[in-house]
Formats: structure tokens, sequence, C-alpha cells
């Protein structure tokens, strides 16, 4: 959790979509969405109304731009079963019939190491990508992520790294960042990204999973600054 899986998608979804293809990122958090918030999207219906109605599938796929070929459909209301849902018949049912008009699919998931909502989508996807954080993920929770996903032999597509810093000169942040060339100069009020003024990144209080897992007051004021943390 808090390791940039959300940002990580959205950032997937819009590059995918500036090379050409059609576009749609489906948050698949029905326990603690967030990619409404990131594009600003306030929609009625989302992905848990879709399973339940199949009917309502065209309300909730939401077109950035009418100039974009990027498409959203967000979590929908948060419902009791959420694993039931993404692990149901209706759920093939939908991405199979998505996959027809969509050049490339992103699902934006829970962490895989808390709940079974990733594990259980993994016979409906092409592969898996690993968010992980520099000097904050853990490396037992990932061993065993990793373990729960060779046991459902979902493939590992590979790792994403956030939070790195970089050392010397060369192709970082400083010249190709987000602020010339990111989010809010490619979408405009759809802006977002790791800003103190924007929407920054959700380093909350536990994910709502009652497992208990809290941040300490530091770590939650300055989710920027990955170097004040130990490494695991």
């Amino acid at each position: 959790q808090s390791e940039g899986k959300s940002i990580t998608s959205a950032n997937l979804a819009i590059s995918f979509e500036e090379m050409g293809n059609r576009v749609l990122l489906i948050d698949c958090d029905l326990r603690k969405p967030k990619q409404g918030r990131l594009f600003s999207i306030n929609a009625e219906k989302g992905l848990s109304d879709t399973l339940i109605d199949k009917s309502l599938l065209p309300k909730a796929i939401h077109r950035l731009r009418e100039d974009k070929n990027l498409w959203v459909i967000t979590a929908g209301r948060i419902p009791p079963n959420p694993s039931e849902l993404l692990g149901s018949e209706a759920m093939r049912r939908t991405i199979g019939a998505l996959k027809e008009r969509f050049d490339m699919i992103i699902l934006d998931t829970p962490p895989v190491d808390m709940v079974t909502d990733a594990i259980v989508l993994s016979p409906l996807i092409d592969g898996m990508l690993i968010t992980i954080r520099a000097n904050q993920t853990d490396r037992r929770a990932l061993a065993h992520a990793l373990d729960q996903m060779e046991y459902s032999n979902t493939k590992i597509l590979g790792l994403i790294l956030n939070g790195s810093e970089q050392v010397g000169g060369g192709y970082g942040y400083k010249r190709y960042g987000y602020s010339r060339y990111g989010y809010r100069y490619g979408y405009g009020r759809y802006g977002y990204g790791y800003r103190r003024s924007g929407y920054g990144y959700g380093y909350s209080r536990g994910y709502g999973y009652g497992y208990g897992h809290q941040q300490d007051a530091a770590a939650e004021q300055s989710p920027q600054r990955p170097e004040e943390r130990k490494a695991p």
C-alpha cells in the first residue's frame, strides 16, 4: 500500500494513449478507490454497479477528452464483497466485452499481499506489474506477494520502482519530469501528481482492510522523502 499503484496505473494509461492506442483504465480497488479523484470524475456509476447490472456499463465508461482516446471506469459504490464481485462470471463477461473495444485495458488493483482481489483477477489478465517504493517496501511482503502470484500462475511483467533518487547527471526528472511533460501539461484540469499543492498521494492511516497497518505521522506528512525511512 501507498507505493504508487494508482499514480503508476494512470501514468501508464496516459503514456499508452499518447502512443496511439485506445486505452481503458479500470479502478478495480473496490475498497479504497482513487482514480475518480485523480481524474476529477464524479461518476454516479462505476465498476461495482456494472457487475450487478450489466446494462449500466455504457454509463460507467468516461472519456476524459474528446480529442483523447483514454477512458476511465471508476470503482463505483463500495460493495460488501469486493473479492466475490471481481472473481465473478459478470466480471469475466465485462472484461471480455471491453477487450473488443479497446487496444489496452489497465486494471488498478488493491495491494496483492493484503487481500485476494488482485489474485482473483489473474485468469482475466495478460500479466501483472508490481509497484514497489524505495526504502519503504518490506522485502518479506514482496516475497509473499510473489509467492501468491506464482501459486496462481500469474504472469509477472516486471517491477516498477518508485521513490528512487537520481544520482549524478543524466535523464532525470529535473528536466523531463511531471511539471513540464506530465499530467498538468497534458490534461489541463485533470492535472494531478506528486506536488504539495495538488492531490499528492495517499499516505493515509491504514488501508481499510482490517490489517491494522499504520503509517507514522512523519511518514504521512512527508511522503516524498524516502531517505528518512530505514531500508527494509
